[in-house]
C-alpha cells in the first residue's frame, strides 16, 4: 500500500528537520529546524579572516588543540550556513563582546586571562536560572565541542576507538584519567 501523500522530492532541510525530531532534537544548531524558522539568508555578513582566527583562539581556549583542527573556519561554516539570522548576529555580537574584553581585546589577553575571561561567560549561562544572557558563548562552546569531536584529531587522539561489533564487557577496569569511548 502506497502512502498518498508521500513525496519523493524530500528537501535536505526537511530530512534534517524530520531526523532532529527523532533524535529529540539533540542536534547543534537543531533549535532553527525545530522552531520552523526560515532557512539563513545568503547575505548575512560574512566572516573575515580575523574573525576566524578570533574563534581559532576561543576555540583553543575552551578546548586545547581545537585550533589545529581550524576550528574558526569550522564555527564560521556552521553559524553561516545553519543558524538563522537572528542566532547569526547574537553571535556575531558575541564575538565583538569578547574581543572587546578587559579593554585589550581578546587576541591581546594571556592564556589565563582568556581562560577567566571564558569561565566568567559560562558562569553567566548557569547563572540566570534559564535566562540566558549569552547565548552567543553557549552556541561557541557547542561548535567547539562539536567540531573538534567529529575532526580526526578529536577522534583519534582525544578519544579511543572500539570497533563494532564488539564484545560487551561490563567489567571493564577504568583508571583515572582514562579517555572516553567512541564507536564507528
Amino acid at each position: 500500500m502506497k502512502p498518498e501523500n508521500l513525496d519523493a522530492s524530500l528537501s535536505r532541510r526537511e530530512a534534517v528537520k524530520r531526523i532532529a525530531l527523532l533524535m529529540g532534537g539533540a542536534l547543534v544548531g537543531s533549535q532553527v529546524l525545530l522552531h520552523g524558522q526560515a532557512a539563513p539568508e545568503k547575505d548575512l555578513p560574512a566572516f573575515s579572516d580575523r574573525d576566524r582566527e578570533l574563534l581559532d583562539e576561543i576555540g583553543e581556549t575552551i578546548i586545547p588543540g581545537s585550533k589545529a583542527i581550524g576550528i574558526g573556519a569550522f564555527m564560521a561554516m556552521m553559524v553561516t550556513d545553519c543558524y538563522s539570522p537572528a542566532e547569526h548576529a547574537a553571535f556575531t555580537r558575541g564575538m565583538r563582546v569578547l574581543d572587546q574584553a578587559r579593554g585589550r581585546g581578546f587576541l591581546a589577553l594571556t592564556p589565563q586571562e582568556r581562560t577567566a575571561l571564558l569561565n566568567e561567560k559560562n558562569a553567566e549561562l548557569s547563572y540566570h536560572f534559564g535566562l540566558n544572557t549569552t547565548p552567543y558563548f553557549k552556541m561557541m562552546k557547542q561548535l567547539a565541542v562539536l567540531g573538534y569531536f567529529s575532526s580526526e584529531i578529536g577522534c583519534t587522539q582525544s578519544l579511543r576507538h572500539i570497533e563494532v561489533p564488539g564484545s560487551y564487557n561490563g567489567s571493564y577496569p577504568y583508571k583515572k584519567g582514562d579517555k572516553a569511548w567512541y564507536s564507528s
